[in-house]
């Protein structure tokens, strides 16, 4: 390598570039070994035969605002704690290669995840975005004091944001993924709620579609408390020799009805009805009606 760094602690090295000319993949053009809690920002790592970045039982590593290439742009064996945020840019491989490599942190940083190789089961890469929300009124006026609350796809709370008093929250991080030994487990989509008193709003979030965003946007008004005009358009109060049954509602609000269910058992089993035409109607074929008598209860 031409750049060896071997059992350093709380190094600061900036605004460097450092080529390297090996044509093996097994160099690089910066390496660290048994080297913790080093702070690297603005630099160059280049090799265009070799590695970029390699890291060796060095742990609490930070590359910011850093460009990383070669064969493999970074190789981390038995490393922990490595945060890489604000790339310029990553070109080849990001590789761990060595059980115990963990708690891995790409933040803001752009490339295909096909470049990500975990070669042993407990390696962790957790890929993280950055976020920030504006919330103001149906006047367009910013909302000081205001709570945007935010879960991920499983219900469970990532973090609770409070406006200031120009509508801004602060910025945040966003977890996209976390990929375990080459398995990814994604957090989208995120339900994002806003709330100031009883005025509310609220959307999905794919922060695999977004990536950094600082500019998501919370319009409140106060809640609809006026119920869906539903009319249950097939079955009629009626006999069917049938066991396979199209229900189809029409479901009309001076909003914009979310979503229409049905069930016909007080609620023990609840079928979700999909909006499938331009208007408002709303369809559930149930192929499993058995003989008997069925109370239809519908909500919108």
């Amino acid at each position: 390598s031409p750049i060896n760094i071997v059992r350093s602690y709380y190094a600061n090295i900036t605004n460097n570039t450092v080529i390297g000319t090996s044509t093996s993949v097994s160099d690089s053009a910066i390496k660290f070994s048994n080297s913790n809690d080093s702070l690297m920002i603005n630099n160059t790592f280049v090799c265009g035969g070799c590695e970029g970045v390699e890291l060796q039982w060095s742990h609490g590593m930070k590359f910011i605002n850093t460009n990383m290439s070669g064969k493999r742009a970074i190789r981390s064996t038995g490393s922990n704690n490595t945060l890489v945020m604000d790339c310029i840019g990553v070109t080849g491989n990001v590789t761990l290669n060595s059980a115990g490599t963990v708690d891995n942190v790409f933040l803001n940083c752009s490339y295909n995840v096909s470049l990500e190789n975990l070669l042993v089961a407990d390696n962790e890469l957790i890929r993280k975005w950055y976020y920030k929300a504006y919330v103001n009124n149906t006047a367009g006026v910013a909302i000081g004091g205001a709570d945007v609350v935010v879960y991920n796809k499983s219900g469970d709370l990532q973090f609770n944001l409070t406006t200031g008093s120009d509508g801004w929250t602060n910025r945040t991080n966003i977890t996209e993924y976390i990929n375990i030994g080459d398995t990814r487990d994604y957090y989208s989509n995120y339900t994002m709620n806003a709330s100031n008193g009883s005025d509310r709003d609220s959307h999905f979030y794919n922060v695999t579609v977004e990536e950094s965003n600082l500019s998501d946007r919370f319009t409140l008004s106060p809640p609809d408390v006026t119920n869906p005009n539903v009319t249950i358009n097939y079955p009629s109060n009626d006999t069917y020799g049938l066991s396979s049954i199209n229900f189809n509602v029409t479901a009309i609000d001076e909003d914009l009805v979310d979503s229409c269910w049905y069930t016909l058992n007080s609620g023990v089993t609840n079928y979700t009805m999909i909006n499938s035409t331009i208007n408002d109607d709303y369809n559930h074929t149930n192929t499993s009606i058995g003989d008997g008598g069925y109370w239809m209860n519908v909500y919108c």
